[in-house]
Protein backbone atom coordinates (compact mmCIF):
# COMPACT_ATOMS: atom_id res chain seq x y z
CA UNK A 1 0.00 0.00 0.00
CA UNK A 2 1.52 3.49 -1.10
CA UNK A 3 3.16 4.66 1.92
CA UNK A 4 2.67 1.97 4.53
CA UNK A 5 6.48 1.78 5.54
CA UNK A 6 5.87 -1.76 6.63
CA UNK A 7 5.11 -3.26 3.34
CA UNK A 8 6.97 -3.12 -0.38
CA UNK A 9 7.86 0.20 -2.38
CA UNK A 10 9.65 0.43 -5.71
CA UNK A 11 11.59 3.38 -4.23
CA UNK A 12 13.10 4.36 -1.13
CA UNK A 13 13.85 7.86 -1.20
CA UNK A 14 16.48 9.22 1.38
CA UNK A 15 17.61 12.37 2.73
CA UNK A 16 20.77 12.15 4.53
CA UNK A 17 21.44 14.70 7.32
CA UNK A 18 25.18 15.79 7.20
CA UNK A 19 23.94 18.71 9.44
CA UNK A 20 25.84 17.63 13.04
CA UNK A 21 29.10 17.02 10.79
CA UNK A 22 28.62 20.29 8.83
CA UNK A 23 27.23 22.40 11.77
CA UNK A 24 27.77 20.64 15.21
CA UNK A 25 25.72 21.99 17.87
CA UNK A 26 23.99 24.60 15.76
CA UNK A 27 22.58 22.30 14.15
CA UNK A 28 20.09 21.14 17.13
CA UNK A 29 18.60 24.30 16.80
CA UNK A 30 20.15 27.55 14.07
CA UNK A 31 21.14 25.87 10.84
CA UNK A 32 17.79 25.67 8.58
CA UNK A 33 16.23 22.40 7.21
CA UNK A 34 15.10 22.49 4.31
CA UNK A 35 12.08 20.50 2.44
CA UNK A 36 13.68 18.16 0.22
CA UNK A 37 12.49 19.48 -3.44
CA UNK A 38 13.81 17.38 -5.96
CA UNK A 39 12.13 14.18 -3.58
CA UNK A 40 8.97 15.65 -3.69
CA UNK A 41 8.93 16.04 -7.63
CA UNK A 42 10.71 12.44 -8.19
CA UNK A 43 8.53 10.62 -5.95
CA UNK A 44 5.00 12.35 -7.48
CA UNK A 45 6.42 12.00 -10.73
CA UNK A 46 7.10 8.04 -10.26
CA UNK A 47 3.23 7.73 -8.57
CA UNK A 48 1.99 9.38 -11.47
CA UNK A 49 3.76 6.12 -13.32
CA UNK A 50 2.28 3.70 -10.74
CA UNK A 51 5.26 2.99 -8.54
CA UNK A 52 4.82 3.10 -4.97
CA UNK A 53 7.38 5.53 -3.27
CA UNK A 54 8.21 6.52 0.48
CA UNK A 55 10.22 9.38 1.59
CA UNK A 56 12.36 9.15 4.37
CA UNK A 57 14.17 12.52 5.62
CA UNK A 58 16.36 12.26 7.96
CA UNK A 59 17.44 15.31 7.90
CA UNK A 60 13.73 16.54 9.02
CA UNK A 61 13.11 13.47 11.55
CA UNK A 62 16.92 12.58 12.27
CA UNK A 63 17.74 9.34 13.97
CA UNK A 64 21.14 7.38 14.84
CA UNK A 65 22.82 5.23 12.13
CA UNK A 66 21.25 1.90 13.16
CA UNK A 67 17.72 3.01 13.58
CA UNK A 68 17.93 4.89 10.06
CA UNK A 69 19.49 1.79 8.35
CA UNK A 70 16.67 0.08 9.84
CA UNK A 71 13.58 2.06 8.80
CA UNK A 72 14.92 2.11 5.06
CA UNK A 73 15.32 -1.76 5.15
CA UNK A 74 11.52 -2.25 6.48
CA UNK A 75 10.44 -0.18 3.61
CA UNK A 76 11.78 -3.55 1.44
CA UNK A 77 12.09 -1.54 -1.55
CA UNK A 78 13.27 -2.54 -5.00
CA UNK A 79 15.42 0.75 -5.19
CA UNK A 80 17.04 2.68 -2.84
CA UNK A 81 17.67 6.27 -4.09
CA UNK A 82 19.45 8.93 -1.72
CA UNK A 83 18.45 12.50 -3.49
CA UNK A 84 21.17 14.54 -2.60
CA UNK A 85 20.06 18.59 -3.66
CA UNK A 86 19.88 21.93 -1.68
CA UNK A 87 19.49 25.89 -2.43
CA UNK A 88 22.98 26.57 -2.17
CA UNK A 89 24.99 25.82 -5.12
CA UNK A 90 27.27 23.40 -2.77
CA UNK A 91 24.92 21.44 -1.04
CA UNK A 92 25.30 18.21 -3.48
CA UNK A 93 28.51 17.68 -2.03
CA UNK A 94 28.02 18.96 1.16
CA UNK A 95 24.88 16.12 1.49
CA UNK A 96 27.78 13.25 0.72
CA UNK A 97 28.91 13.72 4.40
CA UNK A 98 25.72 12.21 5.46
CA UNK A 99 25.55 10.47 2.49
CA UNK A 100 28.21 8.07 1.64
CA UNK A 101 28.03 7.36 5.92
CA UNK A 102 24.54 5.92 5.74
CA UNK A 103 25.05 3.93 2.55
CA UNK A 104 27.91 2.36 3.58
CA UNK A 105 26.28 1.07 6.62
CA UNK A 106 23.44 0.47 4.86
CA UNK A 107 25.08 -2.07 2.36
CA UNK A 108 26.71 -3.36 4.93
CA UNK A 109 23.92 -4.53 6.96
CA UNK A 110 21.60 -5.37 3.71
CA UNK A 111 23.87 -6.49 0.95
CA UNK A 112 21.20 -7.11 -1.20
CA UNK A 113 19.14 -3.59 -1.51
CA UNK A 114 20.48 -1.86 -4.54
CA UNK A 115 21.63 2.25 -3.93
CA UNK A 116 21.35 5.20 -6.07
CA UNK A 117 22.95 8.73 -5.71
CA UNK A 118 21.10 11.01 -7.49
CA UNK A 119 22.20 14.85 -7.05
CA UNK A 120 24.36 17.90 -8.41
CA UNK A 121 27.82 16.50 -7.37
CA UNK A 122 26.83 13.09 -8.41
CA UNK A 123 26.22 14.37 -11.88
CA UNK A 124 29.09 16.40 -12.02
CA UNK A 125 31.85 13.35 -11.09
CA UNK A 126 29.65 10.11 -11.82
CA UNK A 127 32.75 8.16 -12.81
CA UNK A 128 34.52 8.94 -8.92
CA UNK A 129 31.21 8.72 -7.29
CA UNK A 130 30.32 5.06 -8.68
CA UNK A 131 33.51 3.84 -7.89
CA UNK A 132 32.65 3.76 -3.99
CA UNK A 133 31.66 0.11 -3.15
CA UNK A 134 28.39 1.08 -1.77
CA UNK A 135 26.66 3.06 -4.83
CA UNK A 136 25.23 0.68 -7.41
CA UNK A 137 23.66 3.54 -9.54
CA UNK A 138 24.59 6.67 -10.04
CA UNK A 139 22.38 9.57 -12.31
CA UNK A 140 23.06 12.11 -14.64
CA UNK A 141 21.41 15.14 -14.75
CA UNK A 142 17.65 15.21 -13.44
CA UNK A 143 17.19 11.60 -13.49
CA UNK A 144 13.53 11.47 -13.66
CA UNK A 145 13.48 9.84 -17.36
CA UNK A 146 16.68 7.38 -16.01
CA UNK A 147 14.79 6.55 -12.97
CA UNK A 148 11.61 5.29 -14.78
CA UNK A 149 13.69 3.23 -17.42
CA UNK A 150 15.37 1.62 -14.51
CA UNK A 151 12.75 0.77 -12.88
CA UNK A 152 11.24 -1.13 -16.15
CA UNK A 153 14.79 -3.32 -15.74
CA UNK A 154 15.19 -6.05 -13.11
CA UNK A 155 18.37 -3.90 -11.97
CA UNK A 156 20.60 -6.05 -13.14
CA UNK A 157 20.51 -7.42 -17.09
CA UNK A 158 20.25 -4.67 -19.83
CA UNK A 159 21.32 -1.90 -17.45
CA UNK A 160 23.60 -0.27 -20.72
CA UNK A 161 20.34 0.56 -22.50
CA UNK A 162 19.16 3.17 -19.54
CA UNK A 163 19.75 6.45 -20.43
CA UNK A 164 21.59 8.67 -17.83
CA UNK A 165 22.96 6.25 -15.78
CA UNK A 166 26.66 4.29 -14.63
CA UNK A 167 26.45 1.49 -12.65
CA UNK A 168 28.39 -1.94 -12.18
CA UNK A 169 28.42 -4.78 -14.18
CA UNK A 170 28.87 -8.11 -13.07
CA UNK A 171 32.07 -7.96 -12.60
CA UNK A 172 31.93 -4.55 -10.42
CA UNK A 173 33.24 -2.33 -12.72
CA UNK A 174 32.06 0.54 -13.67
CA UNK A 175 29.88 1.16 -17.11
CA UNK A 176 27.90 3.75 -18.61
CA UNK A 177 24.52 3.60 -20.25
CA UNK A 178 23.34 5.54 -22.68
CA UNK A 179 23.10 9.51 -23.28
CA UNK A 180 21.17 11.14 -21.18
CA UNK A 181 18.07 12.58 -21.63
CA UNK A 182 16.79 16.10 -20.13
CA UNK A 183 13.17 16.77 -19.70
CA UNK A 184 11.93 19.42 -21.91
CA UNK A 185 9.57 22.56 -20.96
CA UNK A 186 6.92 21.26 -22.44
CA UNK A 187 7.02 18.20 -21.02
CA UNK A 188 7.30 19.37 -17.57
CA UNK A 189 3.92 19.57 -16.54
CA UNK A 190 3.48 16.05 -18.45
CA UNK A 191 6.55 14.29 -16.66
CA UNK A 192 6.44 16.18 -13.15
CA UNK A 193 3.08 16.53 -12.23
CA UNK A 194 3.50 18.02 -8.91
CA UNK A 195 4.96 17.21 -5.47
CA UNK A 196 4.18 14.25 -3.06
CA UNK A 197 3.68 16.62 -0.16
CA UNK A 198 2.09 13.52 2.08
CA UNK A 199 5.38 11.34 1.96
CA UNK A 200 7.00 14.41 4.06
CA UNK A 201 7.51 13.39 8.13
CA UNK A 202 5.63 15.81 10.02
CA UNK A 203 4.29 16.22 13.58
CA UNK A 204 0.84 17.78 12.91
CA UNK A 205 0.93 19.69 9.99
CA UNK A 206 3.11 19.52 6.75
CA UNK A 207 5.91 21.39 6.93
CA UNK A 208 6.30 21.75 10.53
CA UNK A 209 9.86 20.02 10.51
CA UNK A 210 11.11 22.23 8.57
CA UNK A 211 12.26 25.96 9.02
CA UNK A 212 14.01 28.87 7.25
CA UNK A 213 17.97 29.48 7.35
CA UNK A 214 16.71 33.27 8.82
CA UNK A 215 13.90 31.74 11.87
CA UNK A 216 15.57 32.81 14.31
CA UNK A 217 16.17 36.65 13.03
CA UNK A 218 12.58 37.65 13.81
CA UNK A 219 12.72 38.00 10.43
CA UNK A 220 8.57 39.10 9.35
CA UNK A 221 7.69 39.16 5.83
CA UNK A 222 4.79 41.77 6.53
CA UNK A 223 4.73 43.26 3.72
CA UNK A 224 4.35 39.86 1.95
CA UNK A 225 1.45 39.45 4.12
CA UNK A 226 2.59 35.64 4.39
CA UNK A 227 3.52 33.63 7.24
CA UNK A 228 7.45 32.86 7.09
CA UNK A 229 7.10 29.17 6.63
CA UNK A 230 5.35 29.86 3.29
CA UNK A 231 7.46 32.67 2.02
CA UNK A 232 10.45 30.36 2.62
CA UNK A 233 8.94 27.63 0.52
CA UNK A 234 7.74 29.74 -2.09
CA UNK A 235 11.11 30.80 -2.68
CA UNK A 236 12.61 27.25 -2.12
CA UNK A 237 10.24 26.30 -5.02
CA UNK A 238 11.36 29.11 -7.58
CA UNK A 239 15.26 29.26 -6.56
CA UNK A 240 15.44 25.12 -7.72
CA UNK A 241 13.48 25.46 -10.79
CA UNK A 242 15.80 27.87 -11.83
CA UNK A 243 19.05 26.53 -10.55
CA UNK A 244 17.91 23.08 -12.10
CA UNK A 245 17.83 24.53 -15.29
CA UNK A 246 20.45 26.89 -15.56
CA UNK A 247 22.59 23.77 -13.75
CA UNK A 248 21.61 21.21 -16.97
CA UNK A 249 21.16 23.02 -19.78
CA UNK A 250 24.11 25.28 -19.95
CA UNK A 251 26.40 22.84 -18.13
CA UNK A 252 27.50 24.75 -14.48
CA UNK A 253 27.52 21.50 -12.81
CA UNK A 254 31.22 21.68 -13.47
CA UNK A 255 31.74 24.73 -11.83
CA UNK A 256 30.74 22.96 -8.69
CA UNK A 257 33.12 20.04 -9.55
CA UNK A 258 36.23 22.02 -9.73
CA UNK A 259 35.29 23.97 -6.80
CA UNK A 260 34.68 20.84 -4.68
CA UNK A 261 37.04 18.36 -5.73
CA UNK A 262 39.70 18.82 -3.47
CA UNK A 263 37.08 19.24 -0.14
CA UNK A 264 35.35 15.79 -1.67
CA UNK A 265 38.59 13.57 -1.95
CA UNK A 266 40.12 14.76 1.38
CA UNK A 267 37.14 14.64 3.68
CA UNK A 268 33.99 12.75 2.19
CA UNK A 269 35.54 9.45 0.76
CA UNK A 270 35.17 6.52 3.30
Amino acid sequence: MLGNKLSSVDVCFVIPSSAKKAYQKLADVYSAIEPPTWALLLAQSLRHKNYDCVILDFDADRKNMDESVKEIADTKPKLVIFVLYGQNPNSGTTMMIGATELANHLKKNYSELKIGFIGSHVSALPEEVITLSYVDFVFINEGVLSLLSLLKTNLKNNLEKVPGIWFKDSDGKPKKGKSGQIITNEQMDIMMPGYAWDLLPKNNKTLDKYRAHFWHSNFSPVAMHLPERTLFFIFSILTNFILFRFNFIFGLLTVEASLTMITWNSAFRL
